[in-house]
């Protein structure tokens, strides 16, 4: 993140990094990593989504928006590059704005985040058995915020969920299966066991 004078800029969503534990609950809490592809901004037209800059993203503590209610210069700006998303945000001359550079200056808010809506997502599991959430299309994008941690115990909105439901029963049907097809297996074997047991006790 840069900082000057009242000027503040940086990248609140990164392409291709994973992100820091995140977690929902289903039937007991989910941890989680979010990735996000470079394809992810195909549907989302930055001229006319409607985002703000807030601290801790609390809608009430707003530092900027892209869009002006009465059609002067937009106080933040956004930009689509190879990196992610990158914003550039003019702090307002107020006691909220004046605070959050203070904050900014000695290191109390470090980095960005965001809240959005996700279209399209797939889930699966890494090399190291991590539940990975990959971020393939946006929705739409609510804010951009100023945090202390960014991407943490966060919780996946409700309509979101859906496709990480499918994902845990999908991954659950198929455990299941293994055990039964293991089960089958073994009473399989076991049956043999004792036909060949049978048969050299009744057929010497």
């Amino acid at each position: 993140m840069e900082i000057n004078d009242r000027n503040v800029k940086g990248y609140p969503i990164v392409f291709n990094s994973l992100s820091n534990t995140l977690e929902t609950y289903i039937d007991g809490w989910v941890e989680f990593n979010e990735i996000t592809l470079p394809t992810s901004f195909a549907n989302i037209n930055l001229g006319t989504e409607d985002i703000i800059l807030n601290i801790e993203h609390n809608d009430s503590m707003i530092l900027a928006r892209n869009i002006n209610g009465k059609g002067l210069e937009p106080t933040l700006r956004l930009e689509i590059d190879s990196t992610g998303l990158f914003i550039d945000a003019d702090v307002p001359d107020t006691q909220l704005g004046t605070d959050v550079l203070k904050m900014l200056n000695r290191g109390d808010l470090t980095q960005m985040s965001s809240r959005f809506r996700v279209a399209k997502d797939r889930w699966y599991r890494d090399a190291n058995d991590r539940l990975i959430r990959e971020i393939q299309e946006f929705k739409h994008i609510r804010d951009v915020s100023l945090v202390s941690r960014p991407a943490y115990s966060m919780t996946v909105a409700q309509e979101d969920k859906r496709s990480l439901e499918t994902f845990l029963l999908d991954e659950k049907r198929q455990i299941q299966e293994k055990d039964e097809d293991r089960n089958t297996k073994n009473d399989n074997n076991v049956a043999l066991s004792e036909y060949y047991i049978l048969k050299n006790k009744y057929m010497r």
